[in-house]
């Protein structure tokens, strides 16, 4: 009976790398490959049409917690929720300002322009 042998370290190493050239030709980003931006996954339908079967429940829920709620805490953030599912979220704008337009800064003594880092 003869000993196996092993293959050498070099050949080894040349096998490895063959091999990670060979999965690096696949994977990856494709055109065309994965769900379309937008798209919503079927687990998330569901769940979506589950919920809504417990929509009225809810809402009757939210009502009297904004009517009846123990905290003031608690019936405002209520309150809010019913305002948000029936008028939909209010819009928050964003503003976009150059270095002359920042507002003066105070730092305790003067008031200046907010300059940026020239380091």
């Amino acid at each position: 009976m003869g000993r196996a042998t092993w293959p050498s370290t070099q050949a080894r190493s040349t096998e490895k790398t063959i091999k990670v050239i060979k999965m690096a030709q696949h994977g990856g980003k494709r055109a065309g490959a994965g769900r379309k931006p937008g798209s919503v996954s079927k687990a998330k339908k569901d769940l979506a049409d589950m919920a809504k079967g417990h929509a009225e429940t809810a809402l009757k829920t939210l009502v009297q917690i904004a009517e009846k709620g123990d905290s003031e805490a608690a019936r405002v953030s209520a309150a809010n929720a019913i305002l948000d599912r029936a008028y939909g979220r209010p819009f928050q704008a964003t503003v976009t300002a150059t270095v002359e337009q920042a507002p003066e800064a105070f730092d305790g003594w003067s008031i200046g322009r907010l300059q940026p880092d020239t380091d």
